[in-house]
């Protein structure tokens, strides 16, 4: 029933933000706390393309999201 857009926004180079921080765009890894249930996998959809990450024993998932990318991740349950 549930599905998540994880997305790595922001300007393009080196800017300053709004509080006059610099920062650069990376690529990132970001972990998802999925909510209890008996998950085999979560499904990521990155341009297009579908592949399958394993959860955790403790239902967390890591997903790399690339610079100015985002994914869809719908988590699978067994």
């Amino acid at each position: 029933d549930k599905a998540y857009m994880v997305t790595n926004a922001g300007s393009a180079g080196s800017t300053t933000v709004g509080d006059g921080v610099d920062f650069t765009m990376t690529d990132a890894t970001v972990t998802l706390n999925l909510a209890d249930g008996d998950y085999k996998c979560v499904a990521i959809i990155d341009q297009g393309v579908i592949t399958y990450i394993a959860v955790n024993a403790d239902n967390t998932v890591s997903i790399p999201v690339s610079a100015y990318e985002g994914v869809f991740v719908i988590p699978v349950l067994n």
